[in-house]
């Protein structure tokens, strides 16, 4: 584990340079509070530091505060070093930003013994980021497709919707349903179901513009597409190959080949023929509801 010492006095350099190596850290030493700012603050940042309190520069405290204001969720623990003894020290590092507070001069041992609990509270603080980082995913993405969650969907749509606004680009959404899939689900089963909803990501996948276009499952048979720098014309086209896709495909499923056809509804929001920007959902409103006339037309088309 990589440590940042920043001491300006070159005797305490020397010695907790020497101290930290030979207990198997990484080391990194600076001479004042800007180079330690700097150092905290790097994408490749030490995960623990000592600092002096009084350094040229900015003090251990000033470095401590600028840090916590800028890396508000990173697993880094800071220790200050200092011959100050007054409690009201110890609080205003601590309230500064500090994880730890040891007074000048010290026994080695007890700087080794708070920085192993430093190892431990950083080690928790990764996994605590690493489980969030692993739920947001889960939250953001359609475990059986592997396409975004309606969540993650709407982020994206917020987005372009902006993008839209400022460029002038226009940009589509489609919204998709499975014609009949309940009857797929009861005859077949929910096994059978989930593989033809598999099936049907792949070619929703490869039909669409790689890191361009998103695609989402919105829940049950119901999947929704947002394509930038798209205007209806275009989006029809791209609507009808994937619908003509489907309707050719055969799905390989536990209970033998299956087929299946979609009904498409879109949605166009041009900024050069429109005066109102709509809100996400109401472009979807849009969508959905040329995917119910898509429906109620006999099922198997797109409508826009």
């Amino acid at each position: 584990m990589r440590v940042l010492v920043a001491e300006d006095t070159q005797v305490w350099q020397r010695m907790l340079e020497k101290t930290l190596r030979k207990w198997g850290y990484d080391v990194v030493i600076v001479e004042d509070g800007h180079a330690a700012l700097e150092a905290l603050t790097a994408t490749e940042a030490p995960e623990m530091a000592l600092l002096d309190w009084v350094m040229p520069g900015l003090d251990g405290i000033d470095v401590c505060r600028e840090v916590r204001k800028v890396k508000t969720d990173s697993a880094l623990y800071v220790i200050i070093l200092t011959a100050r003894e007054s409690k009201e020290d110890t609080v205003a590092a601590l309230e500064a930003g500090a994880d730890d507070y040891l007074t000048k001069p010290f026994h080695p041992e007890e700087l080794h013994a708070r920085l192993r609990v430093g190892e431990r509270i950083v080690g928790l603080q990764k996994a605590l980021q690493r489980a969030y980082e692993r739920a947001l995913d889960d939250s953001l993405t359609d475990p059986l497709t592997g396409l975004r969650t309606r969540r993650g969907f709407r982020e994206v749509l917020v987005e372009h919707i902006e993008h839209a606004r400022r460029t002038g680009d226009p940009v589509s959404v489609m919204m998709a349903d499975i014609d009949h899939f309940k009857r797929i689900n009861d005859t077949y089963g929910h096994q059978a179901g989930d593989e033809v909803l598999g099936g049907l990501a792949d070619i929703f996948c490869h039909s669409l513009r790689e890191g361009v276009d998103t695609a989402s499952r919105h829940g049950g048979e119901e999947f929704a597409f947002i394509l930038p720098r798209t205007r209806m014309a275009d989006a029809l086209d791209i609507a009808e190959r994937i619908r003509l896709e489907v309707e050719d495909q055969i799905f390989p499923t536990e209970k033998g080949q299956l087929r299946a056809t979609i009904s498409i509804g879109i949605a166009t929001y041009d900024p050069l023929e429109s005066r109102y920007e709509p809100t996400p959902e109401k472009l979807l409103a849009a969508a959905d509801e040329n995917l119910y006339r898509a429906k109620t037309e006999g099922r198997n088309r797109v409508a826009a």
